[in-house]
């Protein structure tokens, strides 16, 4: 996580966050049965065949300038809101992905979320 007071804020608003600090899909796949939100830190994709892992998805964020390591049409067929805000740094970028996922987390009634890293 970027610091551990983001990790803590989530945890505190109910969410059960699971980082992983891999670029392997499989592990990515994995930790995403039952999550409902991905936040994507690094330029790896984001493929259809990781959103199908994540039957539970909400939302994919992503920090940095871009999506275009996001399958963007495959997270459309899929009901999947992708998100970005371009010109921004690291800390909006990150603020706003925590107070995304912890919306989620609330207006799901406190569903996990997971962090993919």
């Amino acid at each position: 996580m970027y610091d551990p007071a983001g990790h803590k804020m989530l945890a505190d608003a109910g969410a059960d966050v699971v980082v992983i600090d891999s670029t392997d899909a499989g592990e990515v796949k994995q930790a995403l049965h039952g999550a409902h939100a991905l936040w994507v830190r690094t330029p790896e994709r984001v493929t259809a065949e990781v959103l199908d892992a994540g039957k539970n998805l909400i939302v994919v964020s992503t920090s940095g300038f871009g999506t275009d390591n996001i399958d963007i049409p495959a997270a459309t067929q899929r009901g999947i809101l992708v998100v970005n805000h371009r010109g921004f740094g690291r800390v909006p970028v990150s603020e706003h992905a925590i107070m995304l996922m912890s919306s989620v987390s609330r207006s799901k009634g406190r569903r996990g979320i997971s962090a993919a890293d």
